[in-house]
């Protein structure tokens, strides 16, 4: 079922970024950059978060699917 999430960014004031579960953005140069590897949870929207098990299940079902 369903499970409650709570998001969470931290921000830098010295090196004016914001830090995201998968990604920073850095507002001086006005990128997004995300970390490397995969992430175990990955958020896709505002509020919706996958893990990446299931991101390899819906990869597999689009290669053997045809």
């Amino acid at each position: 079922g369903a499970l409650p999430v709570y998001i969470t960014s931290l921000s830098c004031r010295k090196c004016h970024r914001r830090y995201y579960n998968n990604y920073y953005i850095d507002h001086t140069a006005s990128l997004r950059v995300y970390y490397a590897g995969v992430p175990e949870v990955l958020q896709v929207a505002t509020h919706f978060f996958i893990e990446s098990a299931l991101l390899k299940v819906f990869a597999n079902g689009m290669v053997f699917g045809w």
